[in-house]
């Protein structure tokens, strides 16, 4: 049996994922979608990035199941893959924990200004009294975090945000239960109550037709002018565009983000130049002592295919596209 590894960080878990097959199984890297012509005759695909398309799907003889590394499958046309009969599948709540440490750093950054402070330091500036910095720095102490969507990472977050005493609000379509919320230690509000509210507004939801281009100009209109908003989601959730008039406008204060519309982000990209932004390049999910628990689960979705168990809900994303 073949696997392929697809993606330009294959190689990062090579070693690891070598260590745990089963010694029937040849791994292959496919780094970029030029080399997709090898997926043709493999039995099993890990999609760490790139895209799988209705195209890609056509052309798959033996394959068994496409496994996202990760949660996210907007990079995989579902349907077309259920038609073929090709499961698909992700590993649900694997990197939760790593994702909800990334959206809360990023809050961290956004409201001690940690990155400008960082190159201030390194290149020579001593100012601790600057202005700037004592105007407009905060405490996440006291303040209303707004989460949009609290499913397994937004949890997380919740329960790190209330170490830091704030005050903890979410909107998902699917209301818990209020046991749950209390257990949580937060507090249901509609949409655009929770706009109105939060001091800083943080999205953890999925990304799909429904949810592309949620935040836009109207969003950041019901927003704080103090408030910030923190992306550890889908870039495209966010209507760019939208976004950067609302920084330079001054319609809301800041943004930490962690995903972008177009990745890698174009750089020419006008977010790139503001102070008030916190970038990073997609690694919610990405840290040395997650990969071997990512492993874990990639390895045993595939056995309970090979075993015909079939997967378990949590991570069977096209369950009901299944021809």
């Amino acid at each position: 049996m073949r696997l392929a590894m697809v993606g330009s960080y294959a190689s990062n878990v090579k070693p690891i994922m070598l260590e745990k097959l089963a010694k029937d199984i040849e791994l292959i890297e496919v780094r970029s979608a030029d080399e997709y012509s090898k997926l043709a005759d493999v039995d099993f695909i890990v999609l760490r990035d790139g895209t799988i398309d209705a195209a890609v799907i056509a052309r798959l003889n033996k394959c068994k199941l496409i496994q996202r590394w990760g949660a996210g499958y907007d990079t995989v046309d579902i349907a077309a893959a259920g038609k073929r009969g090709i499961p698909v599948a992700i590993t649900s709540g694997v990197n939760s924990a790593a994702a909800s440490e990334l959206a809360v750093c990023l809050m961290l950054c956004a409201y001690r200004h940690v990155p400008i402070l960082n190159n201030l330091v390194r290149n020579g500036c001593w100012n601790r009294e600057r202005q700037i910095f004592i105007e407009k720095s905060f405490m996440l102490k006291g303040k209303t975090v707004g989460l949009i969507g609290c499913g397994n990472i937004g949890k997380l977050v919740a329960k790190k945000l209330n170490a830091f005493d704030a005050h903890v609000v979410y909107y998902d379509p699917f209301r818990m239960e209020e046991r749950q919320e209390k257990e949580l230690g937060i507090a249901y509000m509609p949409f655009d109550s929770l706009l109105e509210n939060s001091d800083i507004v943080s999205l953890h939801l999925p990304f799909s037709g429904s949810t592309k281009g949620l935040i836009n100009r109207e969003v950041f209109s019901k927003m704080k002018p103090s408030a910030i908003i923190i992306n550890t989601a889908r870039g495209a959730i966010i209507n760019e565009p939208d976004l950067i008039e609302a920084l330079k406008n001054k319609v809301i204060a800041g943004a930490g983000l962690d995903s972008f519309a177009s990745e890698p982000i174009e750089t020419d990209n006008p977010l790139l130049k503001m102070d008030t932004v916190v970038l990073t390049p997609h690694v919610g999910g990405n840290t040395q002592d997650l990969s071997g628990d990512m492993v874990e689960r990639v390895i045993s979705n595939m056995n309970r295919i090979r075993e015909g168990k079939g997967l378990e809900p949590c991570d069977f994303v096209n369950a009901g596209f299944m021809a």
